[in-house]
């Protein structure tokens, strides 16, 4: 399968560090090989802890849905008082909409907030860990993602961040339901103050669901739930859309993902950036689905969507050389 190389980022776009292209150029050259053994970095530096807590954004499905957050500890430079300045990331996790939990996101918060963003790894509603999802499994999860954006905006000055610096973020499902926050007009939760926009001012994405005719989902919800699901398909609503100004986003996909073929997610990404938006898109040869959780491919993914998001003034550039922590 032919590769789509990294594009040359557009003005305005961000540029990697040198150490970033260098890892990834490794990553890309033998992805394998990559994840057999570590790649030699520079020393990591002391990082402050960052501090944990939850805090419930929504009460649905006989429960609470919580924010799992990782409080900023870099202070942008310069800034004595960047309270309110800061930008925050909402990751949603995968899982099928029947699995998962919050904590699959946490190593990437924690890097994240110590890079000066306020990193949440967001509960949403599932199904039943042994039943199939149904179609009502997927809309829940695409009104719960965003009512968490609505309610972050709307809290804003409480959490001492820029509502005009909201990222979302997410997996596989969990990316389907960053995607909808901006595709799924309509579909929201009774009870939402619709004056509050869910639409992020950023995207990162990993292998994420955008249709739902691949044969694994055409499977799950059989033919009559493939076309409920149109009105949250991120590919349907594209398909004719106006052109207009759209958030930037980076997306990581494998290049043998069974899941969601990389060929259709080119045609996506294309049409996206038809549509007026922007995408680094980084395809990694014989990777399949969900290839991020580990090794050398979580830690690249993870400095890459860090650089990203300080682009964007979500969280801070860092200082040429500094190594990640350590991940869990």
């Amino acid at each position: 399968m032919k590769m789509t190389p990294m594009p040359m980022p557009p003005t305005r776009c961000f540029r990697p560090s040198a150490r970033l292209a260098a890892l990834f150029a490794a990553v890309l050259a033998a992805p394998m090989l990559c994840l057999a053994q570590d790649t030699p970095v520079a020393e990591p530096k002391e990082y402050p802890e960052p501090k944990f807590s939850e805090v419930v954004y929504k009460k649905a499905g006989g429960g609470d849905l919580k924010f799992h957050m990782f409080e900023p500890v870099m202070d942008f430079p310069g800034e004595d008082d960047d309270r309110g300045k800061r930008g925050a990331v909402i990751f949603f996790h995968g899982g099928s909409w029947n699995g998962g939990g919050a904590d699959r996101f946490y190593n990437q918060c924690k890097y994240l907030a110590r890079r000066g963003a306020l990193a949440i790894s967001a509960d949403y509603r599932l199904a039943a860990a042994d039943q199939k999802p149904t179609p009502d499994d997927v809309i829940n999860a695409v009104k719960d993602a965003r009512s968490a954006v609505r309610y972050l905006r709307k809290n804003a000055k409480y959490f001492g961040i820029d509502p005009n610096k909201i990222a979302v973020g997410g997996s596989s499902a969990g990316g389907h339901a960053a995607l909808a926050t901006l595709f799924a007009g309509g579909t929201d939760e009774k009870g939402d103050d619709l004056s509050v926009s869910p639409k992020p001012n950023a995207i990162a994405l990993l292998c994420p669901v955008f249709a739902f005719d691949f044969p694994i989902l055409q499977e799950t919800f059989g033919a009559e739930g493939v076309a409920a699901l149109k009105p949250v398909s991120p590919e349907e609503i594209l398909k004719g859309a106006a052109v207009e100004k759209r958030p930037p986003m980076i997306w990581f996909h494998g290049g043998a993902d069974a899941s969601v073929p990389y060929d259709r997610a080119e045609k996506f990404i294309a049409a996206y950036r038809k549509s007026g938006g922007t995408v680094s898109f980084v395809g990694l040869p014989d990777l399949g689905h969900e290839f991020y959780h580990f090794g050398v491919p979580l830690e690249t993914t993870t400095l890459y969507i860090g650089d990203f998001l300080a682009s964007r003034k979500i969280g801070c550039p860092a200082p040429e050389g500094l190594a990640p922590p350590d991940f869990d």
